[in-house]
């Protein structure tokens, strides 16, 4: 497809989803004056900045309103001769411990040794009957879809090699995010002050504006629907407020509206995980699972005081949010197509610093160890079949690294620099 073509693609779906340029513009992070350029050809468009138009328009596709999010991971291990802390960075996540994780000035949570990679934590302690802690906040889990995406697997995949490690789950959020604005955190509010929220805990508690009761992001209307101490509690918010206090993105050019986080401790946690990976093969299964954790410890109904009130019909916004869109539920971190430019650039940002510092080591040993590696390792097949490689450019591929730790590739008798 040609660059006219491919803007006329591009175009026809703005206007489909009914969104301006200005507000593309602002979530792509450029003017609405480079966006007209790249358009008319004035300013040259790359071809990491298409994908990115391409991804975006996406993310603010009004038709597809809701999306799931893993917002927070606790699991703990327990420690054993086989099972160490770098056995769960190296194995498990696929990060090398010495080479990837920094060890923290502090303990946390009774456990005097915290490594952290971004915000990715291990945490450890003298003590054996602790194990090893592993926690994910938001940013942690978005840092560790990357892998994920990288190794061209799913949540699903890794809860499932948790398991072989003896995990237990302490914690685990679920975060569907409303990019429509179909639930009205003050309305809410209002239906549990009146009684209308049928829920297996009465307790809530609502924030307003400036609040920090619980979070620090707790800054526009905030509802809370249980115990913080309970296996399960339920967090409704403003989202697209959030953004607007945090990073000062107009209320209205936000992405997603409103959050509704389904936050499970312990036993409830262990189970919605066992659910997932029990109806991954289903249909629909991210749907059945978070909105059958939802319909059975809460809904918000219409009050009738001529029937019990487990009778009471639901609130027609509580309605739409549950029953409409459903269908439409996806598990936004699914891995995506193959890329060549976000394979690049995860290369560049997270092995070649590595990949640097070993060939240097290499240099002043008078090793090779580097050098042999690349001359031994092999694209995978899946590798093979997307960038389209010939067998004989894969075998007759060397590699030479000189003294001053130039890497020079010889395909035959020619050399590439």
């Amino acid at each position: 497809m040609g660059e006219e073509e491919w803007w006329d693609a591009i175009e026809s779906k703005r206007k489909e989803y009914r969104i301006t340029q200005g507000r593309l513009a602002i979530h792509l992070e450029i003017s609405s004056g480079h966006y007209r350029n790249m358009r008319n050809g004035a300013v040259a468009l790359t071809e990491e900045m298409k994908e990115k138009i391409e991804t975006m328009l996406e993310r603010l596709n009004p038709d597809a309103p809701l999306s799931l999010l893993i917002d927070y991971v606790r699991i703990r291990f327990p420690s054993s001769d086989s099972v160490t802390i770098q056995t769960i960075a190296e194995d498990l996540l696929k990060i090398p411990f010495e080479e990837g994780f920094e060890k923290q000035s502090h303990g946390w949570n009774n456990y005097e040794n915290c490594f952290a990679y971004g915000n990715i934590f291990l945490c450890s302690s003298y003590n054996s009957e602790l194990g090893i802690l592993l926690e994910m906040r938001g940013q942690g889990c978005r840092q560790f879809e990357l892998y994920l995406e990288y190794r061209e697997q799913s949540w699903i995949d890794f809860f499932e090699h948790v398991n072989l490690y003896d995990g237990v789950y302490k914690r685990l959020d679920l975060a569907v995010n409303d990019a429509y604005g179909i639930l009205d955190v003050s309305y809410l509010a209002k239906k549990c002050e009146n009684g209308e929220c049928i829920s297996k805990n009465r307790k809530f508690s609502v924030c307003g504006s400036g609040e920090l009761r619980f979070e620090k992001f707790a800054m526009g209307k905030t509802l809370y629907v249980g115990s913080r101490q309970s296996e399960v509690y339920f967090c409704i918010y403003e989202k697209d407020y959030e953004q607007y206090i945090v990073n000062d993105i107009p209320i209205e050019e936000a992405v997603i509206k409103n959050r509704f986080e389904i936050r499970l401790a312990n036993e409830r946690a262990d189970e919605a995980i066992h659910q997932l990976i029990l109806k991954r093969y289903e249909e629909d299964f991210i749907e059945t699972v978070v909105f059958g954790i939802i319909n059975h410890y809460i809904r918000f109904a219409v009050r009738d005081d001529d029937v019990k009130k487990t009778l009471w019909e639901n609130d027609l916004m509580w309605q739409h949010f549950i029953g409409c869109y459903r269908d439409k539920l996806r598990l936004a971190t699914e891995p995506k197509p193959f890329s060549r430019r976000r394979t690049l650039n995860w290369v560049s940002r997270q092995c070649m610093p590595t990949i640097m510092g070993l060939v240097a080591d290499d240099i002043q040993k008078g090793t090779t160890d580097i050098e042999d590696m690349m001359n031994n390792a092999e694209p995978s097949l899946k590798m093979q079949k997307m960038l389209g490689l010939e067998r004989r450019i894969i075998e007759e591929l060397k590699v030479k690294i000189d003294e001053k730790g130039k890497v020079k590739f010889y395909h035959g008798n020619k050399e590439d620099n």
